[in-house]
């Protein structure tokens, strides 16, 4: 049992808080008393003496006990010290904020403390009670400028926030409400206005990096069902609540946050397979410690389908194809467990087989060995100027020869062409309409070398990525059910397609018709063959943008860019029934921000045999992605 490293003078500290008996009736009762009993024991482990943990249990915890615990935690604490904060017990969605109305959604998270109601009334209750994320963020972030950027703050949250109401609900406790807390002329309206959200709202605020970072664990999605489990005595006890002081208590020496929450989803989903945690922050610093490592880069098992497949959250777009060649390796280890190969991908996910039955309870890293073969080629026609030596041309077309997925072609789709510039050879790389993709110049007396070599290598995958966009038919199960429509002020042209100029601004409506809440990423791909995530942005949340049955979400403050170029541009909006996060694809760069927790670089995209087999399809029989395009004409003023 490692206990992780502390700093100087450093203390643990921890806030616990449990509610499980509720006064009102409407609130079912819950093992929150037994979610308490094992984390203490499990914190002990870690280093927290019991003097440093203030529990607040049932009448305790009511919303002013848990705003005093707050108040008194901060106190308590100094720079530099960790802080873990629990809460276990029943969570509901509440009607925005009307002095604060910062939710796409039109509905606040709420934490249900022991004296709040499950009934609205006009007079004596309308949710004074329910502990806000607006409350709960404004707590957290003044306990994290008290840690200092030396601190540590661990918040665990075994409660759902709203769900969906199932059959399973009458044989296993379910932690919330289904139904909204709202008055009953409510009507949420679902809009937002893209970068006019200065800062994040919610439980993970856009602190300064002068504060201490925070790591947040969710039993589940915004819009899921977090079940109740047992323990290895027939007790009942908070799925999440049971995985985290297990994976504590399994913790290995200089773990970060990232591997524990690995454990801590694996045990949940061995047993809810669709019960879906989450987890936000930076967790590459080690747990309960303020050192960080280096942010692993490694794959990840996300859930599993059955006993013998599972799913990791890359698909066609990083490169990953069927017949792609894996090593299954233990969590924090270089053993492999056993290879698997992926069966099917789409451009999100991709489903794999591994070649022997292994436990769904462990967490996995996942390692490329090879490629499977791709859907995406380039057809690159080289031109060069007189002006250019032959040594420059020679030494440019062997290198295209050995680039996967790139193809020399007398007619191609993409010109790549040199030329005699001032200072020395220019390289520039159109598409079709004479639309420049790269251009850089080779200075006089120097080689195409393997810097610019790899420079020409990203400029190629990125154009490969949005061709990949272009060429991705729109489908997916619920396709037909969604409609996404542009509205602006201009003309259109005759099959009815908006004209805009550039600084034209319109909005965009995404209807879903179908009975089932769907998450989204809005994707921008520009006539000039850029492309770039709209939405989140930058300090939200994958979570943050869904759209219920039966209801449209509105979008407006876009407009065409000034500098934008005549084409067509495409507006793709990538939904799916989990939460999935497009932005790492697209970032070229790690985010060292620590506002958020996001993959590494754009790595992967093409693979070692990209060969061109048509239209890119993205339904297969795994696929819960639904993908679906508008577009409009970039014209001249």
């Amino acid at each position: 049992m490692a206990f992780a490293t502390a700093t100087h003078a450093q203390t643990k500290r921890a806030l616990l808080i449990g509610v499980g008996t509720y006064p009102d009736v409407r609130w079912k009762p819950l093992s929150s008393a037994n979610d308490i009993a094992y984390l203490k024991t499990a914190l002990q482990l870690q280093g927290f003496q019991p003097a440093n943990m203030l529990v607040l249990t049932d009448a305790a915890a009511t919303y002013k006990g848990i705003d005093d615990g707050f108040e008194q935690l901060k106190k308590q604490c100094k720079p530099g010290d960790v802080v873990y904060v629990h809460f276990s017990g029943h969570g509901q969605q509440i009607e925005d904020d009307e002095e604060n109305p910062d939710e796409a959604d039109g509905y606040d998270e709420a934490l249900v403390p022991f004296d709040a109601r499950g009934k609205y009334d006009p007079v004596k209750y309308y949710g004074q009670h329910h502990y806000r994320d607006d409350a709960l963020g404004r707590q957290l972030e003044a306990l994290r400028n008290v840690l200092g950027s030396n601190g540590s703050l661990l918040v665990v949250i075994d409660a759902c926030h709203s769900g969906t109401a199932t059959r399973s609900g009458s044989i296993a406790i379910t932690r919330g409400d289904p139904a909204p807390f709202a008055s009953p002329e409510y009507k949420p309206k679902l809009k937002t206005t893209l970068g006019a959200r200065t800062t994040a709202e919610g439980f993970m605020s856009a602190a300064p990096l002068n504060t201490a970072n925070m790591v947040v664990f969710s039993a589940s999605s915004p819009n899921q069902v977090n079940y109740e489990t047992h323990d290895a005595k027939g007790q009942g006890v908070g799925s999440l609540s049971y995985a985290v002081a297990k994976a504590l208590q399994q913790l290995p020496r200089q773990a970060t946050y990232q591997q524990l929450f690995a454990s801590v989803k694996s045990m949940i989903q061995a047993e809810y397979q669709q019960q879906l945690p989450m987890m936000e922050g930076d967790g590459t610093q080690q747990v309960f410690a303020g050192s960080y490592l280096p942010q692993s880069k490694q794959l990840q098992v996300d859930r599993w389908t059955s006993d013998s497949t599972f799913i990791i959250q890359q698909g066609q777009l990083q490169g990953i194809y069927a017949g792609t060649l894996v090593q299954v390796k233990m969590a924090g280890s270089n053993s492999t467990v056993t290879t698997a190969v992926v069966t099917e991908s789409n451009a999100l996910s991709s489903v794999l087989q591994p070649r022997q039955r292994i436990d769904k309870a462990t967490p996995y890293n996942i390692h490329i060995v090879s490629y499977g073969t791709a859907v995406v080629q380039l057809q690159i026609t080289l031109q060069a100027d007189k002006t250019v030596s032959k040594t420059t041309i020679d030494a440019v077309q062997a290198w295209l020869k050995k680039q996967p997925g790139v193809v020399l072609s007398s007619a191609g789709d993409y010109l790549l062409l040199l030329s005699k510039a001032t200072n020395g050879t220019s390289m520039e790389l159109l598409e079709k309409g004479d639309v420049v993709q790269h251009s850089t110049t080779l200075a006089t007396g120097k080689t195409f070398d393997a810097a610019m070599q790899q420079q020409w290598q990203q400029a190629l995958k990125a154009t490969a990525r949005t061709r990949y966009l272009r060429q991705m038919n729109d489908g997916g199960p619920l396709a037909d059910k969604v409609q996404v429509i542009i509205a602006a002020e201009g003309m259109k042209d005759a099959s009815n397609e908006w004209k805009l100029t550039p600084g034209t601004e319109y909005k965009i409506s995404i209807i879903n018709n179908s009975d089932t809440r769907l998450y989204f990423n809005l994707l921008n791909v520009l006539p000039n063959a850029k492309s770039q995530v709209l939405l989140p942005q930058p300090d939200e949340q994958p979570q943050d943008y869904s759209v219920g049955p039966g209801q449209p979400f509105e979008i407006d403050g876009i407009a065409v860019d000034d500098n934008a170029t005549e084409g067509r541009e495409y507006l793709r909006v990538v939904l799916s029934i989990r939460p999935i996060d497009l932005r790492p694809v697209f970032e070229e760069t790690p985010d060292n921000s620590r506002k958020r927790n996001i993959g590494g670089t754009f790595e992967k995209w093409l693979n070692e045999s990209l060969e061109n087999t048509g239209t890119v399809r993205t339904r297969s029989g795994n696929d819960e992605v639904t993908i679906v395009s508008a577009g409009f004409q970039v014209v001249k003023k």
